[in-house]
């Protein structure tokens, strides 16, 4: 733990296109989904944790997962563009022992620090079946095809696969 006392601060949550929040629940704070919010941060003592939960979801539904029609190239279909949270916090703090400084001189204005993260979400599962096709090679022999997408940042290994 830190030996710092947060005087104030704000948690400020932003969603990218496609994305939206409900924020956590403070009192002013609204109870359906938005795009932004900014969260004030209670002050608290060294050692203090401060825990915050908001709940995020995409917006672009099934009918964008269709086939694309030529006109739109993969990285720019709404379905597979990033979907990106971020969070800036900003306190005001001073560290633990400005107590004792304050009992021998007159008090200075307390320090600041912005902190800022970026957290990229899937926007459909990791391993998603895109399409699927049969074509028959002779009268009794069928050849299935299955278009799969990937969407981690490593790719999965099919090691074994059963029909």
């Amino acid at each position: 733990p830190g030996s710092d006392v947060i005087t104030e601060g704000s948690v400020e949550l932003h969603c990218s296109e496609g994305l939206q929040l409900r924020p956590p629940t403070e009192a002013g704070m609204p109870d359906d989904w938005i795009t932004s919010c900014t969260v004030p941060l209670q002050p608290s003592t060294t050692g203090e944790k401060q825990v915050l939960t908001a709940l995020v979801k995409s917006t672009i539904g099934s009918e964008t997962e269709g086939k694309l029609d030529g006109s739109e190239s993969r990285s720019t279909a709404p379905h597979m563009r990033t979907q990106i949270l971020e969070a800036r916090v900003a306190t005001s703090y001073r560290h633990a022992l400005y107590r004792d400084m304050l009992e021998r001189s007159d008090a200075a204005s307390p320090m600041t620090t912005s902190l800022e993260a970026m957290v990229s979400t899937l926007d459909r599962p990791a391993l998603t079946v895109e399409g699927t096709d049969a074509f028959h090679v002779t009268p009794d022999l069928v050849m299935v095809c299955v278009t799969l997408y990937c969407n981690t940042p490593l790719p999965f290994y099919l090691k074994e696969w059963d029909v």
